[in-house]
């Protein structure tokens, strides 16, 4: 209630993100928000993403409803598959990054370009049939934008190369014949399958040992196996979009964690034993 008063008021003022380092999967600096701030990113995303949503392309997929990493794979799939005649003329892959993307975004840039698209729309008739400028509040979007900009100060830098200020990265621009194999958005794709990064698989192989060794040392909680569950369930989830299912076999085929959990067939889900759920607990 507060935070709502305070932006309703325009008191609302972030507070400082802080920053930590991350091993996983490249070593690399986050910033991150407080709670509050979050929501209020939020609730900002929410109001004014119908209307850029749009006019995005269709092969953009980073935080769209019903869009994805796995989506955006099987999207590559299919382009690759078009461009080389279903796997039967030679093609080449280019893959570029950005050198520091999120780091490096001009605040000022982007602001422009949402003024910019906000401007060009605001009086066009929305999916409802309402015009945009009687559905939402243009002060507190242009007062939102505003002070979510100003708290990116600590964790963005000024001006880079070209119209958006922004560099290719000279490490990662890779161009080879699409049967060697394209590493894209953690999955490995090769003509008619695809496989899960070998960094991938190692952060599940060292997580899943920490888990085995967690069983071996004795009995485990109702809620720590829920946990440990969730885990699991998670990687499951991840790996069954791929071809992984003699890697999976082969983890827990023998695995301690067998004592506590049954898996589906294909590995696609474990499932806590009947015998260590409560009594009362369905």
């Amino acid at each position: 209630i507060e935070l709502c008063d305070s932006i309703a008021d325009r008191t609302y003022k972030p507070e400082p993100a802080f920053c930590f380092i991350t091993e996983e999967p490249v070593k690399r600096e986050i910033f991150a928000s407080p709670f509050a701030h979050r929501v209020v990113c939020r609730l900002l995303y929410n109001y004014i993403a119908p209307m850029f949503e749009a006019r995005m392309i269709h092969d953009s997929y980073s935080c769209r409803v019903g869009k994805g990493v796995f989506v955006g794979i099987r999207r590559f799939e299919h382009h690759l598959r078009s461009c080389t005649r279903n796997y039967s003329q030679a093609a080449y892959v280019l893959k570029l990054d950005l050198r520091g993307y999120f780091m490096s975004i001009d605040r000022w840039v982007l602001h422009g370009v949402l003024m910019r698209e906000l401007d060009a729309n605001w009086r066009k008739v929305s999916g409802n049939g309402r015009r945009w400028c009687d559905r939402l509040d243009r002060g507190l979007i242009d007062y939102l934008i505003r002070r979510y900009l100003k708290s990116l100060t600590a964790c963005l830098q000024w001006f880079l190369q070209s119209e958006l200020h922004l560099t290719l990265h000279p490490d990662k621009i890779v161009l080879q014949p699409y049967h060697y194999g394209v590493a894209f958005l953690g999955a490995y794709v090769k003509p008619y399958r695809r496989y899960a990064t070998k960094s991938s698989v190692e952060r599940f192989r060292r997580k899943i040992r920490v888990l085995e060794a967690e069983c071996r040392r004795g009995e485990l909680t109702y809620v720590r196996l829920l946990e440990i569950r969730s885990v699991l369930n998670s990687y499951c989830g991840h790996f069954c979009h791929f071809k992984a299912y003699g890697m999976l076999r082969t983890q827990f085929g023998k695995s301690p964690l067998r004592k506590f959990f049954d898996f589906t067939d294909g590995y696609g889900k474990s499932v806590l034993k009947k015998k260590f759920i409560p009594e009362g607990i369905p």
